[in-house]
């Protein structure tokens, strides 16, 4: 199976967040602790945001609802005309524009 290359930063981060979560309790350096506790945080935070901006962005927009001025109604929008952005790890392949 081929790794995409969108994947790989939510792995690095699963993996940092592993990391993290896991060696804390075996260390007793205190800075070393302190490190793996800011690569945890740093890794919730960036899969918090993964998880969010997907969730809050709307995948259907309703035709009725784009306001163009009175220039055009439904039958003259297309759904390609209509600007959704697109996130990097969420897309599909697509052929090259």
């Amino acid at each position: 199976m081929k790794l995409k290359y969108m994947y790989i930063p939510l792995i690095i981060s699963l993996g940092l967040l592993a990391i993290g979560f896991w060696i804390v309790p075996l260390t007793s350096d205190i800075i070393l602790t302190l490190f793996l506790v800011e690569l945890a945080s740093t890794s919730i935070f960036y899969l918090t945001f993964i998880v969010l901006i997907p969730w809050l962005q709307s995948r259907n927009v309703d035709l009725d609802s784009v306001f163009m001025c009175g220039l055009a109604k439904p039958p003259y929008i297309h759904m390609d005309e209509i600007y959704i952005f697109n996130l990097p790890f969420m897309e599909s392949e697509k052929g090259e524009h």
